[in-house]
Parts: C-alpha cells; structure tokens; sequence
C-alpha cells in the first residue's frame, strides 16, 4: 500500500515530501534492530533475577597488529558513509530518482569522505589508544 516511507508519512500526517526509502527494506532493518532490544533486554531481567549466569572465558588478544587492521576498518567504514552521504548530500536531486543504482554506483563526495575517515580513524586512536600500548596475550572477558 506505501512504497516509500515518505508515502506512509504523508499518509498519516498529510505531509508532502519524497524521500526514497523502500518499506520493506525499512521495515525489515526495524524488526532486526527490535529484536536485538528485546533479547538484550530479555537476558539482562533473567540475569539480574539469577535464572542465568555470565561466566568468565579467558581469550587470546591479538596485540598491537590487530588493532591496526582494525583501525584501517574503521577509517575505511568512515570513508565509505562520508564519500556516500556527502554524495547523497550534494546530489540529492540524482540520487532521488534512482538510489540504488546511485549507491552501487562510484559517484559521492571525496572530501566527505576522506574527513569522516580522518573522524572515524580518529575516534577510534583515542577510545583505544590505552589498549594499543597493552601486549599480546590472555585477557579475561564477561
């Protein structure tokens, strides 16, 4: 009955505005964002009630090589949301009459992107800058 999200919203509020989000994949991305709530929420009441336990596990830590990888695959997602939703952003007109194929496609916005990789890489060395110093070993985990 609603292709896109704004045509639901139009509906319900008399609005009118076009923004191209399919319903169903929208609805989809609702129910497993939602279902993640409800089973977290779940086990923390079962947990805070003692129906289940944590225990602890004893995991190898990859050291200072692993956080690197992990930090180029943060400054990489970064690039990848700016060059595309700075894309978005400036080509709105584009992007609005056909967004998958836009999306698949190589246009986007280059300097987005490189600062939200700077951002996003950036972030991540300062969250994790303490544990980068730490050696490669056994940790305890919950």
């Amino acid at each position: 009955m609603f292709p896109l999200i704004s045509s639901l919203f139009n509906h319900v509020f008399g609005t009118d505005f076009s923004w191209p989000i399919p319903t169903f994949g929208f609805f989809v991305t609702l129910s497993f964002v939602l279902s993640y709530w409800v089973f977290h929420s779940e086990f923390a009441r079962k947990e805070r009630e003692g129906l289940i336990n944590a225990f602890e596990e004893r995991v190898d830590v990859g050291g200072m090589r692993a956080n690197v990888f992990i930090g180029l695959g943060y400054g990489l997602l970064g690039f990848l949301i700016g060059f595309k939703g700075g894309g978005i952003f400036l080509e709105y007109d584009s992007f609005r009459s056909n967004p998958l194929h836009w999306l698949l496609s190589g246009r986007g916005s280059w300097v987005a992107g490189l600062g939200f990789r700077c951002c996003w890489f950036f972030s991540y060395c300062l969250c994790n800058g303490n544990h980068s110093s730490s050696p490669a070993g056994k940790q305890h985990v919950w």
